[in-house]
Parts: structure tokens; C-alpha cells; sequence
């Protein structure tokens, strides 16, 4: 028994990560109630999850917090742009839905900006990724976050489909905001530094 409750053991750093991503999800959750921070948050979350969960150092809320405040320029300057167009599509989509259910030819366009909004916020999960491990102008981050994007289709339609997957979810089960953003948080950093791997060599 003593071994399973060995600071070292699998199951107890099992259980810490798990411990971790919930309480980078609140902080997550709590950093994006202002709106204009949400893409600060997003990189103090990659930011958090890569020092601790990848180079095995600091403490998760600590972290968090200290990316929030370093990154906060960059990572505000670069969402800004992909939030207002963001809010557009999500306003689009919910037009055109209400247009499709009265039966309007224009509330068939609904699956389209669906769509662009699903891909909008991809391109929001790069720009995190690179604010939170280069220091950029916003214009170069949007820039590059787009290049990569694209120059990595596989991971970007996994990306995707773990993002469809926590909106589908959500909904369903509220309660899992809780846990879900940490949880893609972390889905992303593994994909992202292989990228970013390849992309610095």
C-alpha cells in the first residue's frame, strides 16, 4: 500500500495532473469572465500546462498566473482581432438559425458559418500556443499561428475535432466546464510542441 501512496507513484502523479487541469480549468473559466481576456487565458494555459506538465517544474495555479500577466499584451493584441470576427460568425450562426427554422432560404447558410467558427477558434488554440512559447508582435503571431495551421492539416483536423467534441459535450453536461478546458488544454500542448518541434528545426 505504501507504495501506491508513493509521492512517485504512477497513480499518485496520475491523480496530481488530474488535480492540476481542474484547477487550471476555474482559472481558465475565471481569467475569461472579462471577455476581452479570453485569449490571455488561453496562453496562460498552455503556458501553465508546458511548464508544469512538460518540463516538471512550478506549481500549475502559479503558473497560470504568471503567464497571465506576462503574456497579457501579446496574447490580447492577437485574439482581439479573431474574437470580434469570432463573435460575427457565432451572431451568423445564430441568425441563420433562427432563419432555417422559419423556413428562410438564407437559414440554410447556418452549417457554413458553423463551420468558419469552428475554424476560427482553431486558429485561436494556435495563437495561444505560440503567444504562451515565442514572443511576437500580434501581427506575426496571427501570421505564423495561421501558417502553421496549415501547414499541418492531420493535427489541426485532430485539433478540431477535440474542439467539436468539448462544444458537443458541454452542453449536454455543464458541470464538465470544470475540467474540459484543462483536458484540451493539455491535447493541445501534446500536438502543438511536436509542431513547433518540427517547426523550429
Amino acid at each position: 500500500m505504501s507504495g501506491i501512496f508513493n509521492l512517485e507513484s504512477p497513480v499518485v502523479r496520475a491523480v496530481t495532473r488530474v488535480g492540476d487541469l481542474a484547477v487550471l480549468s476555474i482559472l481558465w473559466f475565471l481569467g475569461c469572465v472579462p471577455i476581452v481576456t479570453i485569449g490571455t487565458s488561453n496562453t496562460a494555459m498552455y503556458a501553465a500546462i508546458h511548464k508544469v506538465f512538460a518540463q516538471k517544474e512550478g506549481i500549475a495555479a502559479v503558473e497560470f498566473l504568471k503567464s497571465f500577466k506576462s503574456n497579457f499584451r501579446q496574447a490580447t493584441l492577437s485574439f482581439l482581432p479573431l474574437g470580434l470576427l469570432e463573435l460575427l460568425l457565432l451572431a451568423e450562426c445564430f441568425v441563420t438559425g433562427f432563419l432555417q427554422e422559419q423556413g428562410a432560404a438564407w437559414g440554410n447558410l447556418r452549417p457554413v458559418f458553423l463551420v468558419l467558427s469552428y475554424l476560427v477558434g482553431l486558429w485561436m488554440v494556435y495563437v495561444a500556443a505560440y503567444a504562451a512559447r515565442f514572443q511576437d508582435s500580434a501581427k506575426t503571431t496571427i501570421c505564423q499561428s495561421a501558417i502553421l495551421a496549415l501547414a499541418n492539416p492531420l493535427q489541426s483536423i485532430l485539433l478540431l475535432f477535440a474542439l467539436s467534441a468539448c462544444g458537443f459535450v458541454l452542453p449536454v453536461f455543464p458541470p464538465l466546464i470544470l475540467f474540459l478546458p484543462g483536458l484540451y488544454g493539455w491535447i493541445a500542448h501534446r500536438v502543438m510542441e511536436k509542431i513547433f518541434s518540427a517547426f523550429l528545426n
